[in-house]
């Protein structure tokens, strides 16, 4: 009998859903220093997209920003703790109003810029609660108007509008 239940509860957890809401609006903030409205939309039971619109008000830079990133989500162990793990990929559009980046040769880079950012993500949702939280990091790649790579870290904060059901 024990080996029963065991197989059911292997088999259920694989099976089950790996999110516990359905979409969630808040705010995201990190580095390089932007506060944002953020978006995590799901389009499936392991698949979503999140998405930022921000700004960063810094004295020597200041841009808007709209990120996208398609990401693919599974929880933690076994049984549904409201913990998940996620990847995800996208391109990030800055436009730079003051500031950009100055490359070696002493010029500064300012409007556009299109990166690509990759991210590996923690995110948690208790289930006695409404809110969720995520920390994410990983590389960023500048590809226009220069080449660059750098570091993401973020950290978002979200309300869940719908709870899954079981």
């Amino acid at each position: 009998m024990k080996k029963l239940i065991f197989l059911f509860l292997l088999t259920y957890s694989s099976f089950s859903f790996s999110q516990d809401y359905k979409k969630a609006l808040g705010i995201k903030t990190g580095y390089p220093g932007f506060a944002a409205l953020n978006g995590k939309f799901y389009i499936g039971e392991v698949f979503a997209l999140d998405n930022s619109l921000g700004i960063n008000i810094d004295v020597d830079n200041r841009y808007v920003l709209l990120q996208s990133l398609f990401e693919y989500n599974k929880q933690i162990g076994l049984i549904n703790t409201g913990y998940n793990w996620y990847v995800g990929l996208g391109p990030n559009l800055q436009y730079y109003t003051k500031g950009g980046y100055i490359t070696d040769d002493f010029v500064e880079h300012n409007g556009f810029f299109l990166r690509a950012d990759a991210i590996l993500g923690i995110e948690v949702t208790p289930q006695t609660s409404r809110f969720n939280a995520a920390i994410e990091a990983g590389p960023t790649v500048n590809v226009y108007p220069i080449t660059k790579i750098g570091v993401t870290v973020n950290v978002a904060v979200r309300y869940a509008f719908k709870q899954r059901s079981n």
